[in-house]
């Protein structure tokens, strides 16, 4: 049994229009978007093209069990300044796996709308607004901007 599943760049680029599809059925507009360095700025920098929004950037980890950084101090020199309302900001990574790094960031800014492709079946939704696919094994996602890397 395989212990991951790759996804192609085809179905990766049909998730961005989907997932921006449901962004803009949502009725929502957002100022910005925070990208979660490194899985999300994929998914981010797509969403900024497709929505027409500037992108931020925090880097921060969690997927070893720990949370990782400190994305408050290391936020990109000017994100509250440039982005003062923190329900128009949109928080943007690949997967919502273990929970803790939107999580983590939400304790900062609980109003920050959340979007991900993929979220594990068995975790609390209620911190994602938007999402592409429920995942309902425990394999790793190998995303196509990963590949050359694992």
């Amino acid at each position: 049994m395989t212990k991951h599943i790759s996804l192609s760049y085809e179905q990766t680029n049909q998730d961005f229009r989907t997932l921006a599809q449901k962004i803009r059925a949502s009725g929502k507009s957002y100022d910005g978007i925070l990208a979660v360095a490194n899985g999300g700025l994929a998914p981010a920098y797509y969403l900024a093209k497709i929505l027409d929004i500037p992108i931020e950037c925090v880097n921060i980890k969690s997927y070893d069990g720990n949370t990782s950084g400190d994305p408050f101090e290391r936020l990109i020199p000017g994100v509250e300044k440039r982005f003062r309302y923190p329900e128009r900001i949109l928080l943007v990574d690949d997967i919502y796996d273990s929970g803790k790094t939107i999580s983590f960031l939400q304790q900062k800014y609980p109003e920050m709308d959340s979007a991900v492709l993929c979220i594990r079946h068995q975790k609390d939704r209620s911190r994602v607004t938007f999402f592409v696919h429920i995942l309902n094994h425990e394999k790793w996602v190998e995303f196509p901007w990963e590949k050359d890397f694992y």
